[in-house]
Order: structure tokens, then sequence, then C-alpha cells
């Protein structure tokens, strides 16, 4: 868009291909599967597959966190408090 308002229409139009550093590329996620692909070569097929949805209201994380903190800050405390 930039190039279009500066009258350089050289680059419109070229593709632009995102490192897999950028989350929710394509490459991203070609990576992040060929990730799990590798563990369920080492490991195996997987027998089980838990979600567990955490309530950051809750009074075990309200307590840990500290003044100005929000839970999404710690992810370590929903972890430990899930154990």
């Amino acid at each position: 868009m930039d190039a279009v308002q500066a009258g350089d229409v050289n680059d419109v139009g070229v593709k632009v291909i995102l490192p897999s550093t950028i989350y929710g590329s394509q490459r991203f996620y070609s990576e992040a599967f060929q990730d799990a692909m590798a563990i369920v070569r080492y490991f195996g097929k997987p027998d089980i597959f838990i979600t567990f949805t955490c309530n950051p209201k809750w009074p075990e994380i309200i307590s840990a966190l500290n003044p100005q903190e929000q839970a999404c800050d710690r992810p370590d405390l929903s972890c430990r408090i899930f154990k």
C-alpha cells in the first residue's frame, strides 16, 4: 500500500514469503507440523490427547500473582497450579 501511495509500483505484486518466526505464517505451521511428526516418529503415536481450559480468575492463580500482574503474564502459574 505504501508503494502505491509513493508512486513506486515496481514492488507491487512481488511475492513475499514470511519466515517461520512469524506466528501464523505458512512456514510457522509447516515447521510446527514437522516438529510434531518428529515427536511422533520418536515416541510413537499418542494414546490419548488431553486439553485443559484454565480459568485465570481461580483463587489459586489470583493469590500467586504479584500486584500489577495478570494471569496472562504468568503462564508458569497456570502450569504449576494444574499439577
